[in-house]
């Protein structure tokens, strides 16, 4: 699994399409490959709900407590709880555990790891209804790509009179003068977003799109944020796009590319 997971970081799945489908049936079947492994269980799920394998949370009810939460007993294993972190994004609306594991794992990380310390933000109604018309996985991300725009350029943009952000708008809207409580905000709207674009990774015929076309949106919603969460290349060009396709092409690769990019923390 950690083999797949590392192609498809690099990008070349599509090279190995067979191969890697060959191991996700082998690795689909949750009794034959039963473990009390946090790590093991929360990375297979992430794998399986990436690529619409069929997948259950039920496989994570070993690490609840007789009161449904999570065991305290867990956040010892710093691999696992990661794995589960990234799991967690992958949930949708009505799998509440996933939902609490992502507060879970961030809360317990934070503590060891500041640069994973959470930051709430999320809306701008107007970009939300131009996109409407369009099926929902391709307005969930386009309203993303909105949204991580406006985080990271709204300042610069306003300073120029263009047009207002959605953190304008929705200050306005609600006669507030903060303009972090409104980055809170946005942040929360990417957050559900999200959610929507999770749940056609475990759609099934006839509701179900291509995989291609899922990817594709999937990919259009995580570029975004790579792209703004550090403003843009004008104002910081410390971690510019332009610098992160400069090395990506002219360093050679190394294990760093194999770990999950520093992305923010929704």
């Amino acid at each position: 699994m950690k083999l797949i997971d590392h192609i498809q970081r690099l990008g070349v799945e599509h090279h190995f399409e067979e191969e890697i489908n060959m191991q996700l049936e082998r690795v689909s079947d949750w009794k034959w490959c039963e473990t009390e492994d946090l790590f093991v269980n929360a990375h297979r799920f992430r794998l399986l709900r990436h690529n619409r394998w069929p997948t259950c949370t039920d496989t994570f009810n070993k690490f609840l407590n007789k009161d449904g939460n999570w065991k305290e007993s867990i956040s010892k294993d710093t691999l696992g709880m990661l794995s589960l972190y990234e799991a967690s994004y992958l949930a949708t609306q009505d799998e509440e555990m996933l939902l609490r594991a992502m507060e879970f794992t961030r809360t317990h990380l934070t503590q060891s790891m500041p640069f994973m310390a959470p930051e709430y933000r999320s809306a701008n109604k107007e970009a939300a209804a131009m996109m409407e018309p369009y099926p929902k996985l391709f307005s969930s991300a386009g309203k993303i790509l909105r949204l991580w725009d406006d985080l990271g350029t709204a300042r610069e943009e306003e300073e120029r009179g263009d047009v207002a952000s959605s953190m304008a708008c929705y200050m306005r809207e609600n006669t507030i003068s903060s303009e972090e409580e409104a980055r809170k905000h946005v942040r929360q709207l990417i957050r559900s977003l999200w959610l929507d674009l999770n749940s056609h990774l475990t759609a099934r015929a006839p509701a179900a799109l291509p995989l291609s076309i899922i990817n594709a949106s999937l990919n259009l919603a995580r570029t975004s944020q790579l792209v703004y969460q550090n403003g843009d290349d004008l104002t910081n060009t410390t971690y510019s796009v332009k610098e992160h396709t400069r090395m990506l092409f002219s360093d050679p690769i190394s294990s760093e590319f194999l770990s999950p990019p520093k992305l923010a923390v929704l």
